[in-house]
């Protein structure tokens, strides 16, 4: 009894010195007991020939690979730059998900796990705790009255970024096979076409996105997705497109933070700006690492 109890702590995700007064604007963190995070890690760990089946490059999280956001902006920005110096254009966007680890419908999590071949004796013990767990929300020095989740999969359990990296991996297969380039970290989930044709393959692959996360039980938020496009031609078009599958428009940006970064698709260095950055370079290089030729 005393491993199934949690205790949330609120997260207040909006920028400024002042909180929030929306709950809606708050990330609930599930502080667990150190004797299931313990055995959740070691568990992980002894997963890892299942997790080798369905892992793909693609999943900068959850795998057994170590990468991380870094990783997914470097190599998506070097997509970007190659784009621009070999004259091709691209289009993309990025998929937001109201809540994710919130709404999770764990039900249909286990059905998934069982036909991938999740060891049954670890299954087992990950839902009757989940099931079981009674959580108190802290708020200040006030301790909450015990309730359970119907739904969720906590932040702060260790298989947790697991879970969202296998519930996705059949996602990632889908958008390879329509002709773009996905990439997700955790519940950030981007979306880039290359070359001719950009554009359509772009939609297509955006509006497969937005019915996969439904068939999930996920809930896309429309006002935290946006698209871009190097293409100046193809931004008024993807400002003026009704996404059916979202039933709305979608912004579309010319910079964002994205995939733990920031992303543009406009800016550019050219001529004599160029120089004078790199010349800038090199001097503060040689100031700070008194180099024999500064």
């Amino acid at each position: 009894d005393q491993m199934l109890v949690g205790r949330t702590a609120w997260l207040d995700k909006t920028e400024g010195p002042t909180p929030s007064t929306d709950p809606l604007d708050y990330r609930d963190l599930a502080i667990l007991s150190k004797v299931y995070r313990l055995y959740g890690v070691i568990r992980l760990r002894h997963l890892y020939p299942w997790i080798s089946t369905w892992e793909t490059t693609e999943l900068y999280a959850g795998t057994t690979a170590p990468s991380g956001a870094e990783d997914a902006w470097y190599l998506f920005a070097i997509d970007c730059e190659l784009a621009r110096v070999t004259g091709q254009d691209f289009t993309g966007g990025s998929a937001d998900i109201w809540k994710c680890f919130d709404q999770w419908q764990r039900d249909i999590l286990y059905q998934l796990l069982t036909l991938a071949g999740f060891p049954s004796a670890i299954l087992t013990a990950y839902s009757s705790f989940h099931e079981a767990v009674q959580y108190h929300n802290t708020i200040g020095k006030a301790l909450g009255a015990p309730h359970s989740k119907p739904c969720s999969i906590p932040q702060g359990c260790p298989f947790s970024m697991m879970m969202v990296g296998f519930s996705f991996h059949p996602w990632v297969a889908m958008i390879k096979s329509m002709g773009a380039i996905p990439r997700a970290l955790a519940d950030d989930l981007t979306i880039v076409a290359f070359g001719p044709g950009h554009e359509q393959r772009f939609r297509d692959s955006f509006s497969t996105t937005m019915l996969y996360l439904k068939a999930l039980g996920a809930k896309p938020a429309p006002s935290k997705c946006f698209t871009f496009s190097s293409s100046a031609e193809t931004r008024p078009k993807l400002r003026d497109y009704y996404w059916e599958t979202l039933q709305s428009k979608v912004k579309v940006v010319n910079d964002a933070r994205d995939l733990g970064a920031h992303l543009s698709v406009t800016a550019t260095l050219k001529g004599a700006t160029l120089k004078a950055r790199i010349d800038k370079a090199i001097s503060l290089s040689a100031k700070l690492c008194c180099f024999p030729w500064g």
